[in-house]
């Protein structure tokens, strides 16, 4: 029956809730717990931390790292791998769905409060704009440092060096073709969705124009400063194949997020600002 089903979606894998591990951890005084579905790989992992106590003095720089835009502390990760559906086929697999959930900070030069969630989406935006727009390219500061900076530089370079150089509409035109192809285009307007009582800001970062690749992230004040946030990431590797497996992918996001459980000191006064 399961080998029917497999070739009807055109798919195995995937998350699977017949058989789930409850995630629980400690943020300071919430309680935080989700119900995930067991990877479907095998991995080796240390130990992994179930107490965060991210406002102890230094903590969040002793325990932070960087990747990409993100500065965070790692709080768990989670793998799915969707996979053609008869096993001989050829391509390798179709892509993967994964769930990393971290804990992030906002500069303390910003102003507003984390619990603002408008103020916080528009951060995480600024954030990402940031860092593929930065002045500085590559080095310290995570994969893609100034990239689209890079792309921009590279078309103008181009054309000085040609006997003809691209005018200015054409030139334009040149820098958005390979934007297109390799550069990261603004994020969208993020969201605000409520889930189980609770209003999380929602963002979409996609990782390049031309592919399905993406990261949907929800993101929860757990403080003035510090915020969870819960990425899923698609990694898409047969773009035309993504279809196949969108669906199931999306509706398992959804079951994750409304698994999510919080128990959160002053919840009254939580849920007041988030109002």
């Amino acid at each position: 029956m399961r080998m029917i089903k497999n070739l009807l979606q055109g798919f195995r894998g995937g998350p699977d809730f017949n058989e789930v591990n409850h995630l629980n951890a400690s943020f300071e005084n919430t309680q935080f717990s989700a119900a995930l579905p067991y990877s479907n790989i095998e991995t080796k992992e240390p130990p992994r931390p179930i107490h965060f106590p991210y406002l102890s003095e230094g903590w969040f720089e002793k325990h932070a790292t960087q990747n990409r835009q993100h500065h965070y502390v790692h709080v768990d990760t989670q793998m799915w791998y969707y996979i053609p559906s008869i096993a001989y086929s050829q391509g390798g697999e179709l892509g993967c769905l994964s769930l990393t959930t971290l804990i992030k900070r906002i500069p303390k030069n910003m102003t507003s409060s984390a619990f603002e969630l408008d103020d916080l989406g528009k951060f995480i935006a600024l954030e990402y704009e940031e860092h593929y727009n930065s002045p500085t390219i590559g080095g310290i500061g995570g994969e893609g440092l100034g990239i689209n900076t890079e792309i921009r530089k590279s078309v103008i370079e181009q054309s000085e060096r040609m006997s003809t150089p691209f005018s200015g509409e054409k030139l334009e035109e040149q820098i958005r073709l390979e934007m297109e192809s390799r550069g990261y285009a603004p994020m969208a307007p993020h969201q605000i969705k409520t889930i189980n009582g609770r209003s999380w800001v929602f963002c979409i970062e996609q990782q390049l124009q031309k592919r399905h690749s993406k990261d949907r992230m929800y993101c929860l004040p757990l403080s003035d400063e510090y915020y969870l946030c819960m990425r899923f990431r698609y990694r898409v590797d047969i773009n035309e194949k993504f279809k196949l497996w969108k669906d199931h992918a999306e509706a398992a996001e959804k079951r994750i997020m409304e698994s999510v459980k919080l128990i959160i000191p002053n919840d009254e006064l939580a849920l007041t600002h988030q109002a």
